[in-house]
């Protein structure tokens, strides 16, 4: 007698703003795609190409898609732990395009227990700025807690926290679903800037497809504004409810957000002025 299984699938999400959103980073990935197709057929590759560009731009493509397939099941805090991984390799090609004689070095790493170079050092490279230094260490910070299981990633890290002796539990928003595919896309433009800093000093330039994977992320990009600026004001609604029931009030608030530090989570600051701007 045959057994038979049935699989039952986990539900997807059917809400418009995030299934446009998944169709944006799906337009993104493709040409990225097409990108390693395009140097596997070049005839103009080095070690470098085969040995940093093609290996790392595939491993994108593929972390990218599995992304997409856990945030159309609303698995968030799983598309975090593969979204640490795209921003770590974004550092790694943006800081060997900084210095040519990195190449070689990430090339013939064989250390298995770590990478060639720490987080940390490549973090205080590339980002010169302090205010954007801090966003870029609260952001691996943020990943990090995610995937470590870290208790004080709160709803970041698990289903529910427990404060105050009560649990809170997550929830669900379709913004959020958004909110990756924004940084997912940010992560990737930086990364592939870069992969094509390496590639033109290797005498490989794809200018057209170079084109096409920057408009697709200009696309995300002024899609995600609107979307971020909606979310902050449906965060200010949620604490103030009353705010709503003024006229023309979108045009009247002043939103400030405070970054989040090692301890404590971002803060937005409100202020409703007396005339318009």
């Amino acid at each position: 007698m045959n057994t038979k299984y049935q699989l039952h699938e986990f539900p997807t999400v059917d809400n418009e703003h995030s299934i446009y959103f998944l169709y944006l980073l799906q337009q993104f990935i493709s040409p990225v795609n097409e990108l390693t197709k395009e140097i596997t057929s070049s005839g103009k590759n080095t070690r470098s190409t085969l040995g940093i560009i093609l290996p790392v731009l595939l491993r994108l493509v593929e972390c990218s898609q599995s992304i997409a397939i856990l945030l159309m099941k609303n698995r968030l805090r799983d598309a975090s732990i593969l979204m640490l991984n795209i921003y770590e390799l974004r550092l790694d090609l943006i800081y060997i395009s900084l210095d040519t004689s990195r190449e070689e070095i990430w090339i013939t790493s064989n250390v298995k227990s770590k990478k060639p170079w720490k987080v940390g050092a490549q973090q205080k490279e590339i980002f010169k700025e302090h205010d954007e230094l801090s966003a870029e260490k609260s952001i691996y910070r943020n990943f990090s807690m995610t995937k470590h299981g870290n208790i004080a990633g709160d709803q970041t890290s698990f289903p529910v926290a427990f404060k105050k002796n009560n649990l809170i539990f997550s929830g669900e928003h379709p913004r959020q679903v958004t909110g990756h595919i924004f940084a997912l896309s940010g992560f990737l433009d930086s990364a592939l800037s870069a992969a094509f800093v390496i590639l033109a000093g290797h005498n490989n330039k794809f200018s057209e497809l170079e084109q096409v994977i920057h408009q697709a992320y200009t696309k995300i990009k002024e899609s995600s504004t609107t979307n971020i600026t909606d979310l902050l004001y449906e965060l200010v609604f949620l604490e103030h409810p009353h705010l709503k029931e003024i006229e023309n009030v979108r045009d009247r608030l002043r939103i400030n957000i405070i970054p989040s530090n090692e301890n404590e989570d971002f803060k937005i600051e409100v202020t409703l002025l007396d005339k318009f701007v």
